[in-house]
Protein backbone atom coordinates (compact mmCIF):
# COMPACT_ATOMS: atom_id res chain seq x y z
CA UNK A 1 0.00 0.00 0.00
CA UNK A 2 1.23 3.47 -0.93
CA UNK A 3 2.57 5.65 1.86
CA UNK A 4 0.12 8.40 1.16
CA UNK A 5 -2.61 5.13 1.41
CA UNK A 6 -1.26 4.26 4.68
CA UNK A 7 -1.17 7.96 6.13
CA UNK A 8 -5.20 8.33 5.26
CA UNK A 9 -6.00 4.49 7.38
CA UNK A 10 -3.53 5.74 10.45
CA UNK A 11 -5.28 9.41 10.34
CA UNK A 12 -8.98 7.34 10.17
CA UNK A 13 -7.83 5.26 13.38
CA UNK A 14 -6.71 8.41 15.50
CA UNK A 15 -9.55 10.56 14.70
CA UNK A 16 -12.68 7.33 14.46
CA UNK A 17 -12.14 5.53 17.14
CA UNK A 18 -14.96 3.35 16.22
CA UNK A 19 -12.62 2.60 13.39
CA UNK A 20 -9.72 2.32 15.59
CA UNK A 21 -10.62 0.52 18.36
CA UNK A 22 -12.74 -2.17 16.33
CA UNK A 23 -11.06 -2.38 12.82
CA UNK A 24 -7.52 -1.32 12.74
CA UNK A 25 -6.81 -3.57 15.86
CA UNK A 26 -7.45 -6.75 13.89
CA UNK A 27 -4.55 -5.64 11.35
CA UNK A 28 -0.71 -6.51 12.58
CA UNK A 29 1.29 -4.01 12.77
CA UNK A 30 4.42 -5.54 10.92
CA UNK A 31 6.48 -4.04 8.38
CA UNK A 32 5.39 -5.73 5.19
CA UNK A 33 1.66 -3.70 5.97
CA UNK A 34 2.85 -0.52 7.68
CA UNK A 35 6.58 0.20 6.75
CA UNK A 36 8.21 3.32 7.71
CA UNK A 37 4.67 3.56 9.97
CA UNK A 38 4.87 0.47 11.68
CA UNK A 39 5.63 2.19 15.10
CA UNK A 40 2.89 4.10 14.46
CA UNK A 41 0.35 1.68 13.87
CA UNK A 42 1.83 -0.33 17.17
CA UNK A 43 1.24 2.75 18.98
CA UNK A 44 -2.55 3.52 18.05
CA UNK A 45 -3.25 -0.18 18.74
CA UNK A 46 -1.85 -0.07 21.90
CA UNK A 47 -3.94 2.92 22.71
CA UNK A 48 -7.37 1.70 21.71
CA UNK A 49 -6.66 -1.31 23.84
CA UNK A 50 -6.78 0.87 27.40
CA UNK A 51 -8.73 3.73 25.84
CA UNK A 52 -12.13 4.76 24.25
CA UNK A 53 -11.24 8.26 22.85
CA UNK A 54 -9.50 9.53 19.54
CA UNK A 55 -6.03 9.87 19.53
CA UNK A 56 -4.41 12.78 19.86
CA UNK A 57 -0.82 13.99 17.97
CA UNK A 58 0.89 14.35 21.34
CA UNK A 59 -0.11 11.27 22.36
CA UNK A 60 0.82 9.36 19.62
CA UNK A 61 4.36 11.13 19.07
CA UNK A 62 5.02 10.23 23.00
CA UNK A 63 3.90 6.47 22.65
CA UNK A 64 6.02 6.10 19.72
CA UNK A 65 8.97 7.61 21.10
CA UNK A 66 8.46 5.61 24.35
CA UNK A 67 8.40 2.30 22.13
CA UNK A 68 12.05 3.61 20.67
CA UNK A 69 12.82 4.49 23.83
CA UNK A 70 12.05 0.83 25.46
CA UNK A 71 14.15 -0.99 22.51
CA UNK A 72 17.15 1.41 23.11
CA UNK A 73 16.51 3.00 19.90
CA UNK A 74 15.51 6.87 20.29
CA UNK A 75 17.62 9.44 19.22
CA UNK A 76 17.55 12.81 18.18
CA UNK A 77 17.30 11.60 14.39
CA UNK A 78 14.71 8.88 15.36
CA UNK A 79 12.73 11.39 17.28
CA UNK A 80 12.80 14.30 14.59
CA UNK A 81 11.48 11.45 12.33
CA UNK A 82 8.74 10.16 14.49
CA UNK A 83 7.54 14.04 14.53
CA UNK A 84 7.97 14.47 11.07
CA UNK A 85 6.02 11.11 10.30
CA UNK A 86 3.13 11.95 13.02
CA UNK A 87 2.91 15.50 11.54
CA UNK A 88 2.47 14.38 8.25
CA UNK A 89 -0.95 11.96 9.59
CA UNK A 90 -2.50 14.83 11.59
CA UNK A 91 -2.24 16.97 8.59
CA UNK A 92 -4.98 15.34 6.93
CA UNK A 93 -7.35 17.08 9.58
CA UNK A 94 -6.44 20.27 7.94
CA UNK A 95 -9.57 22.43 5.97
CA UNK A 96 -9.27 21.46 2.43
CA UNK A 97 -7.25 18.00 2.71
CA UNK A 98 -9.27 14.84 1.25
CA UNK A 99 -9.33 12.47 3.93
CA UNK A 100 -12.55 9.64 4.57
CA UNK A 101 -14.30 12.15 6.60
CA UNK A 102 -15.43 14.40 2.87
CA UNK A 103 -14.02 12.04 0.14
CA UNK A 104 -16.02 8.44 0.01
CA UNK A 105 -13.62 7.45 -2.49
CA UNK A 106 -11.20 7.46 0.40
CA UNK A 107 -13.71 5.52 2.83
CA UNK A 108 -14.36 2.87 0.74
CA UNK A 109 -10.39 2.10 0.05
CA UNK A 110 -9.50 2.47 3.72
CA UNK A 111 -11.91 -0.42 3.74
CA UNK A 112 -11.22 -2.10 1.04
CA UNK A 113 -7.87 -2.20 2.39
CA UNK A 114 -9.30 -3.36 6.06
CA UNK A 115 -11.00 -6.32 4.78
CA UNK A 116 -7.85 -7.81 2.32
CA UNK A 117 -5.22 -7.05 5.61
CA UNK A 118 -7.86 -8.66 7.86
CA UNK A 119 -8.44 -11.92 5.92
CA UNK A 120 -4.38 -11.72 5.12
CA UNK A 121 -3.56 -12.06 8.37
CA UNK A 122 -5.82 -14.34 9.57
CA UNK A 123 -4.83 -16.95 6.78
CA UNK A 124 -1.34 -16.07 7.65
CA UNK A 125 -1.73 -16.74 11.60
CA UNK A 126 -3.22 -20.21 10.56
CA UNK A 127 -0.83 -21.54 8.61
CA UNK A 128 2.23 -20.16 11.06
CA UNK A 129 0.37 -22.35 13.61
CA UNK A 130 0.49 -25.38 11.31
CA UNK A 131 -3.87 -25.57 11.32
CA UNK A 132 -4.74 -28.07 9.23
CA UNK A 133 -6.41 -26.54 6.44
CA UNK A 134 -8.59 -29.76 5.50
CA UNK A 135 -10.28 -29.51 9.02
CA UNK A 136 -13.62 -28.79 9.31
CA UNK A 137 -12.67 -26.57 12.70
CA UNK A 138 -9.93 -24.73 11.21
CA UNK A 139 -12.43 -23.85 7.81
CA UNK A 140 -15.31 -23.17 9.94
CA UNK A 141 -12.77 -20.74 11.80
CA UNK A 142 -11.29 -19.24 8.60
CA UNK A 143 -14.95 -18.81 7.41
CA UNK A 144 -15.89 -16.79 10.30
CA UNK A 145 -13.10 -14.22 10.38
CA UNK A 146 -13.37 -13.87 6.52
CA UNK A 147 -17.38 -13.53 7.09
CA UNK A 148 -16.26 -10.83 9.40
CA UNK A 149 -13.63 -8.89 7.74
CA UNK A 150 -16.29 -8.62 4.88
CA UNK A 151 -18.51 -6.63 7.36
CA UNK A 152 -16.40 -3.92 7.49
CA UNK A 153 -17.52 -0.85 5.53
CA UNK A 154 -20.64 -3.08 4.03
CA UNK A 155 -24.34 -2.31 5.07
CA UNK A 156 -24.12 -4.70 7.48
CA UNK A 157 -21.40 -2.67 9.54
CA UNK A 158 -23.81 0.08 9.11
CA UNK A 159 -26.48 -1.96 12.08
CA UNK A 160 -26.66 -2.29 15.06
CA UNK A 161 -27.98 -5.75 15.48
CA UNK A 162 -30.03 -7.03 18.75
CA UNK A 163 -31.63 -10.69 19.00
CA UNK A 164 -33.56 -10.47 22.03
CA UNK A 165 -34.19 -14.39 22.43
CA UNK A 166 -31.00 -15.19 21.23
CA UNK A 167 -28.31 -13.00 22.74
CA UNK A 168 -26.21 -12.97 26.07
CA UNK A 169 -28.22 -12.15 28.64
CA UNK A 170 -25.87 -10.03 30.62
CA UNK A 171 -24.85 -7.80 27.17
CA UNK A 172 -28.31 -7.10 26.28
CA UNK A 173 -28.34 -5.47 30.12
CA UNK A 174 -25.24 -4.34 29.63
CA UNK A 175 -26.99 -2.15 26.30
CA UNK A 176 -29.92 -1.16 28.60
CA UNK A 177 -28.02 0.29 31.38
CA UNK A 178 -27.33 3.20 28.88
CA UNK A 179 -30.45 4.67 29.66
CA UNK A 180 -29.36 5.97 33.02
CA UNK A 181 -25.65 6.27 32.05
CA UNK A 182 -26.01 8.24 28.92
CA UNK A 183 -28.72 10.25 30.41
CA UNK A 184 -27.42 13.73 31.18
CA UNK A 185 -29.30 16.10 32.72
CA UNK A 186 -29.74 20.13 32.23
CA UNK A 187 -29.79 20.96 36.11
CA UNK A 188 -33.14 22.65 35.67
CA UNK A 189 -35.88 20.99 37.88
CA UNK A 190 -38.87 20.68 35.91
CA UNK A 191 -37.45 20.25 32.34
CA UNK A 192 -35.25 17.30 33.75
CA UNK A 193 -38.44 15.97 35.39
CA UNK A 194 -40.35 16.60 31.85
CA UNK A 195 -37.76 14.43 29.91
CA UNK A 196 -37.16 11.31 32.20
CA UNK A 197 -33.52 12.70 33.74
CA UNK A 198 -32.25 14.41 30.91
CA UNK A 199 -31.27 13.75 26.97
CA UNK A 200 -28.99 11.10 26.06
CA UNK A 201 -26.35 11.35 24.66
CA UNK A 202 -26.82 11.11 20.49
CA UNK A 203 -30.53 12.89 21.14
CA UNK A 204 -31.27 16.45 19.41
CA UNK A 205 -32.58 19.33 20.97
CA UNK A 206 -34.36 22.32 19.61
CA UNK A 207 -35.43 26.09 20.83
CA UNK A 208 -37.54 27.88 18.81
CA UNK A 209 -38.43 31.62 19.71
CA UNK A 210 -39.49 34.64 17.51
CA UNK A 211 -36.68 36.61 16.42
CA UNK A 212 -34.60 38.58 19.20
CA UNK A 213 -36.49 36.55 21.72
CA UNK A 214 -34.04 34.65 23.69
CA UNK A 215 -32.65 31.77 21.66
CA UNK A 216 -29.18 32.51 21.88
CA UNK A 217 -29.61 33.51 25.91
CA UNK A 218 -30.91 30.06 26.36
CA UNK A 219 -28.44 28.59 24.66
CA UNK A 220 -25.79 30.07 26.88
CA UNK A 221 -27.92 29.31 29.63
CA UNK A 222 -28.36 25.39 28.79
CA UNK A 223 -24.49 25.34 28.28
CA UNK A 224 -24.03 26.50 31.51
CA UNK A 225 -25.56 24.32 33.17
CA UNK A 226 -23.99 21.64 31.32
CA UNK A 227 -20.78 22.71 32.13
CA UNK A 228 -21.57 23.89 35.54
CA UNK A 229 -24.03 21.30 36.99
CA UNK A 230 -23.10 18.21 35.16
CA UNK A 231 -19.37 18.74 34.12
CA UNK A 232 -20.03 18.74 30.44
CA UNK A 233 -17.71 19.37 27.53
CA UNK A 234 -19.70 22.02 25.67
CA UNK A 235 -18.27 23.11 22.04
CA UNK A 236 -20.77 26.19 20.83
CA UNK A 237 -21.08 26.96 17.21
CA UNK A 238 -21.83 30.38 16.58
CA UNK A 239 -23.21 31.41 13.24
CA UNK A 240 -24.30 34.99 13.81
CA UNK A 241 -23.10 36.92 17.39
CA UNK A 242 -19.25 38.54 16.91
CA UNK A 243 -17.18 36.53 19.35
CA UNK A 244 -16.96 39.38 21.94
CA UNK A 245 -20.12 39.49 22.68
CA UNK A 246 -21.00 35.77 23.03
CA UNK A 247 -17.72 35.24 25.32
CA UNK A 248 -19.42 38.74 27.15
CA UNK A 249 -22.87 36.44 27.81
CA UNK A 250 -20.75 33.36 28.73
CA UNK A 251 -18.61 35.09 31.17
CA UNK A 252 -21.73 36.90 32.85
CA UNK A 253 -23.92 33.89 33.00
CA UNK A 254 -20.99 31.17 33.81
CA UNK A 255 -19.99 33.65 36.80
CA UNK A 256 -23.40 35.37 37.35
CA UNK A 257 -22.35 38.70 37.41
CA UNK A 258 -23.67 42.18 35.47
CA UNK A 259 -21.94 44.16 32.76
CA UNK A 260 -21.00 46.09 35.08
CA UNK A 261 -18.22 43.92 36.65
CA UNK A 262 -16.84 43.81 32.62
CA UNK A 263 -16.69 47.65 31.84
CA UNK A 264 -16.27 50.90 32.90
CA UNK A 265 -19.97 52.53 34.13
CA UNK A 266 -19.24 55.02 31.02
CA UNK A 267 -18.69 51.61 28.79
CA UNK A 268 -15.33 52.69 27.16
CA UNK A 269 -12.73 50.87 28.96
CA UNK A 270 -12.63 47.19 30.21
CA UNK A 271 -11.92 45.96 33.74
CA UNK A 272 -9.47 44.18 32.80
CA UNK A 273 -7.53 43.29 36.28
CA UNK A 274 -10.77 42.35 37.05
CA UNK A 275 -11.50 40.46 34.01
CA UNK A 276 -8.18 38.51 34.24
CA UNK A 277 -8.89 37.74 37.75
CA UNK A 278 -12.29 36.03 37.01
CA UNK A 279 -10.76 34.13 34.25
CA UNK A 280 -8.51 32.59 36.11
CA UNK A 281 -10.78 31.57 39.32
CA UNK A 282 -12.84 29.79 36.12
CA UNK A 283 -9.26 28.21 34.69
CA UNK A 284 -8.75 26.76 38.00
CA UNK A 285 -11.80 25.21 38.78
CA UNK A 286 -11.96 23.82 35.67
CA UNK A 287 -8.80 22.15 36.34
CA UNK A 288 -9.39 20.38 39.45
CA UNK A 289 -12.96 19.01 37.69
CA UNK A 290 -15.25 21.01 39.37
CA UNK A 291 -16.72 22.26 35.81
CA UNK A 292 -16.55 21.00 32.55
CA UNK A 293 -15.13 22.58 29.45
CA UNK A 294 -16.14 25.10 26.50
CA UNK A 295 -14.73 25.46 23.23
CA UNK A 296 -16.03 28.08 21.03
CA UNK A 297 -16.00 27.91 17.41
CA UNK A 298 -17.20 31.04 15.72
CA UNK A 299 -17.93 31.65 11.71
CA UNK A 300 -19.80 33.70 9.19
CA UNK A 301 -23.27 33.16 8.40
CA UNK A 302 -23.58 30.33 5.07
CA UNK A 303 -19.88 29.63 5.24
CA UNK A 304 -20.02 26.11 7.17
CA UNK A 305 -21.34 22.50 6.00
CA UNK A 306 -21.93 19.69 7.29
CA UNK A 307 -18.35 18.73 6.05
CA UNK A 308 -16.97 21.62 7.87
CA UNK A 309 -18.78 21.01 11.30
CA UNK A 310 -17.52 17.11 11.04
CA UNK A 311 -14.31 18.00 10.81
CA UNK A 312 -14.05 21.24 12.99
CA UNK A 313 -15.78 17.90 15.51
CA UNK A 314 -12.26 15.63 14.37
CA UNK A 315 -10.24 18.94 14.99
CA UNK A 316 -11.63 19.47 18.84
CA UNK A 317 -11.29 15.85 19.53
CA UNK A 318 -7.81 15.12 17.98
CA UNK A 319 -6.35 18.61 20.27
CA UNK A 320 -8.10 17.39 23.39
CA UNK A 321 -7.96 13.45 23.22
CA UNK A 322 -11.78 13.33 23.20
CA UNK A 323 -15.28 14.18 21.56
CA UNK A 324 -17.15 16.87 22.94
CA UNK A 325 -20.38 16.04 25.62
CA UNK A 326 -22.41 18.81 24.10
CA UNK A 327 -22.73 20.40 20.87
CA UNK A 328 -24.55 23.50 20.00
CA UNK A 329 -25.16 25.20 16.98
CA UNK A 330 -26.38 28.78 17.18
CA UNK A 331 -27.95 28.25 14.59
CA UNK A 332 -28.51 25.70 11.45
CA UNK A 333 -30.09 28.00 9.44
CA UNK A 334 -27.51 29.95 8.75
CA UNK A 335 -25.14 27.05 7.77
CA UNK A 336 -24.26 25.90 4.44
CA UNK A 337 -27.29 24.08 2.93
CA UNK A 338 -25.43 21.68 0.15
CA UNK A 339 -28.70 20.21 0.01
CA UNK A 340 -30.48 22.76 -1.53
CA UNK A 341 -28.49 22.08 -4.81
CA UNK A 342 -30.55 18.85 -4.83
CA UNK A 343 -34.07 18.48 -6.61
CA UNK A 344 -35.75 18.92 -3.58
CA UNK A 345 -37.84 21.63 -1.96
CA UNK A 346 -36.50 24.41 0.35
CA UNK A 347 -38.56 22.60 3.85
CA UNK A 348 -36.86 19.23 2.52
CA UNK A 349 -33.54 20.45 2.39
CA UNK A 350 -33.86 21.45 6.05
CA UNK A 351 -34.91 18.47 6.97
CA UNK A 352 -32.02 16.68 5.39
CA UNK A 353 -29.56 19.17 7.02
CA UNK A 354 -31.48 18.70 10.72
CA UNK A 355 -30.33 14.61 9.87
CA UNK A 356 -27.61 14.74 8.97
CA UNK A 357 -27.32 16.69 12.12
CA UNK A 358 -28.79 13.97 14.76
CA UNK A 359 -26.72 11.73 12.48
CA UNK A 360 -23.06 13.57 13.79
CA UNK A 361 -24.61 13.60 17.24
CA UNK A 362 -25.03 9.75 17.15
CA UNK A 363 -21.60 9.16 15.53
CA UNK A 364 -19.75 11.39 18.25
CA UNK A 365 -21.67 10.50 20.80
CA UNK A 366 -22.78 14.02 22.25
CA UNK A 367 -25.99 15.92 22.92
CA UNK A 368 -26.88 18.32 20.17
CA UNK A 369 -28.44 21.64 20.75
CA UNK A 370 -29.74 24.12 18.04
CA UNK A 371 -31.85 26.81 17.65
CA UNK A 372 -34.80 28.14 14.85
CA UNK A 373 -36.68 30.93 14.29
CA UNK A 374 -40.54 30.86 13.88
CA UNK A 375 -41.95 33.73 11.05
CA UNK A 376 -44.69 36.08 11.24
CA UNK A 377 -47.52 33.81 12.29
CA UNK A 378 -45.95 33.32 15.79
CA UNK A 379 -46.69 37.98 16.16
CA UNK A 380 -50.69 36.40 16.42
CA UNK A 381 -50.11 33.43 18.59
CA UNK A 382 -51.18 33.71 22.14
CA UNK A 383 -48.82 30.56 22.80
CA UNK A 384 -45.59 30.38 20.24
CA UNK A 385 -44.67 26.79 19.01
CA UNK A 386 -42.85 24.65 16.81
CA UNK A 387 -46.00 25.27 14.27
CA UNK A 388 -44.88 28.66 14.22
CA UNK A 389 -41.25 27.61 12.00
CA UNK A 390 -41.02 27.19 8.34
CA UNK A 391 -40.57 23.52 7.57
CA UNK A 392 -41.56 22.99 11.27
CA UNK A 393 -42.75 18.61 10.58
CA UNK A 394 -39.37 18.59 8.61
CA UNK A 395 -37.51 19.61 11.94
CA UNK A 396 -39.63 18.18 14.45
CA UNK A 397 -39.42 14.97 12.94
CA UNK A 398 -35.62 14.85 13.19
CA UNK A 399 -35.21 16.18 17.02
CA UNK A 400 -35.65 14.41 20.37
CA UNK A 401 -36.94 17.58 22.40
CA UNK A 402 -38.19 20.59 21.20
CA UNK A 403 -39.27 23.88 23.31
CA UNK A 404 -40.73 27.06 22.13
CA UNK A 405 -39.87 30.27 24.38
CA UNK A 406 -42.81 32.10 25.62
CA UNK A 407 -43.31 35.49 27.36
CA UNK A 408 -45.32 38.26 27.92
CA UNK A 409 -44.27 42.14 28.43
CA UNK A 410 -45.42 41.92 31.65
CA UNK A 411 -43.36 38.71 32.09
CA UNK A 412 -40.18 40.33 30.45
CA UNK A 413 -40.77 43.24 33.01
CA UNK A 414 -40.64 41.02 35.77
CA UNK A 415 -38.33 38.57 35.18
CA UNK A 416 -40.07 35.11 34.11
CA UNK A 417 -39.97 33.00 30.45
CA UNK A 418 -42.00 29.71 30.30
CA UNK A 419 -40.61 26.77 28.01
CA UNK A 420 -43.84 25.37 25.69
CA UNK A 421 -43.14 21.75 25.39
CA UNK A 422 -44.33 21.30 21.59
CA UNK A 423 -42.52 17.73 21.61
CA UNK A 424 -40.55 14.73 24.69
CA UNK A 425 -39.93 12.02 22.55
CA UNK A 426 -39.45 10.20 26.17
CA UNK A 427 -42.02 11.90 28.03
CA UNK A 428 -42.54 11.53 32.03
CA UNK A 429 -43.66 14.17 33.98
CA UNK A 430 -45.44 16.75 31.61
CA UNK A 431 -47.10 19.53 33.08
CA UNK A 432 -50.62 19.27 31.85
CA UNK A 433 -50.79 22.93 30.22
CA UNK A 434 -47.22 22.00 28.52
CA UNK A 435 -45.36 24.59 30.27
CA UNK A 436 -41.86 24.51 31.97
CA UNK A 437 -42.04 28.07 33.85
CA UNK A 438 -38.46 29.83 34.39
CA UNK A 439 -37.33 32.81 36.49
CA UNK A 440 -35.00 34.77 34.83
CA UNK A 441 -32.43 37.17 36.74
CA UNK A 442 -32.49 40.36 35.04
CA UNK A 443 -28.11 41.09 36.24
CA UNK A 444 -26.95 38.86 34.26
CA UNK A 445 -29.96 37.41 31.80
CA UNK A 446 -29.94 33.74 33.34
CA UNK A 447 -32.19 31.44 34.15
CA UNK A 448 -33.49 29.58 37.18
CA UNK A 449 -35.82 27.23 38.80
CA UNK A 450 -38.62 29.06 40.59
CA UNK A 451 -39.05 29.38 44.28
CA UNK A 452 -42.65 29.19 45.69
CA UNK A 453 -42.78 32.73 45.88
CA UNK A 454 -41.33 32.93 42.37
CA UNK A 455 -44.04 30.25 40.97
CA UNK A 456 -46.88 32.88 43.13
CA UNK A 457 -45.56 36.20 41.66
CA UNK A 458 -45.48 34.76 38.20
CA UNK A 459 -49.28 33.28 38.31
CA UNK A 460 -50.45 36.30 39.27
CA UNK A 461 -48.20 37.87 36.60
CA UNK A 462 -50.18 36.08 33.73
CA UNK A 463 -53.53 36.33 35.21
CA UNK A 464 -53.42 40.31 35.29
CA UNK A 465 -52.00 39.66 31.53
CA UNK A 466 -54.85 37.67 30.47
CA UNK A 467 -57.22 40.23 32.22
CA UNK A 468 -55.30 43.00 30.04
CA UNK A 469 -55.97 40.40 27.11
CA UNK A 470 -59.24 39.87 27.54
CA UNK A 471 -59.78 43.10 29.04
CA UNK A 472 -59.02 44.84 25.50
CA UNK A 473 -61.30 42.14 23.66
CA UNK A 474 -64.05 43.54 25.80
CA UNK A 475 -63.64 47.11 24.74
CA UNK A 476 -62.97 45.97 21.20
CA UNK A 477 -66.36 43.62 21.41
CA UNK A 478 -68.03 47.03 22.73
CA UNK A 479 -66.90 49.34 20.62
CA UNK A 480 -68.06 47.30 17.90
CA UNK A 481 -71.75 46.98 19.54
CA UNK A 482 -72.26 50.63 19.35
CA UNK A 483 -71.10 51.40 15.99
CA UNK A 484 -73.26 48.25 14.63
CA UNK A 485 -76.15 49.94 16.77
CA UNK A 486 -75.85 53.80 16.01
CA UNK A 487 -75.76 52.82 12.30
CA UNK A 488 -78.70 50.76 12.59
CA UNK A 489 -80.41 53.72 14.26
CA UNK A 490 -79.30 56.14 11.33
CA UNK A 491 -80.67 53.41 8.97
CA UNK A 492 -84.26 53.15 10.47
CA UNK A 493 -84.35 57.05 11.23
CA UNK A 494 -83.61 58.19 7.56
CA UNK A 495 -86.40 54.89 6.46
CA UNK A 496 -88.66 56.99 9.04
CA UNK A 497 -87.96 60.25 7.40
CA UNK A 498 -88.53 58.50 3.61
CA UNK A 499 -91.63 57.34 4.91
CA UNK A 500 -93.25 60.57 6.32
CA UNK A 501 -92.45 62.44 3.21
Amino acid sequence: MAEFEIKQVLYRAVADKDYGKYTLVKVPATDDVYGDYKLLAEAVNNHYKMYDTPMTQNALELATCQTLSNRNKLTAETKQTVAELVASIFKLHNKGQANYSNDESIRDSIDKWSRKAIAINALKSMLARGADLGSEKTLESLQSVIKESLQVGSAVSKFETVDLFNDDAEELTDKLSSIVEDSVPVGWKDLDAAMGGGLVKGDMGLVVAKSGFGKTQTLVNLAKMYITHSKQNVLYVALEERTSRMLQRFIQVIAQIGRNRLVTPDNKHLKAKGIESLLKAMHKAHAEGRVGGLELYKSRPHTVSITDLDQAIQSYGLKNGYYPDVLMIDYPDLMKNKNLQSNVSEYRADGMLYEQLRALAEQYNMILWVASQTNRTANESDIVTVYNIEGSKQKLNTVDLCISLNRTPKEFQNGFIRFYLDKVRYPDKIPSDNMIYMKVDKKYIGYLDETEADKANHKEILADANDDHFGKYRKASTKKNSEEAAKKIEEANKQLLKESL
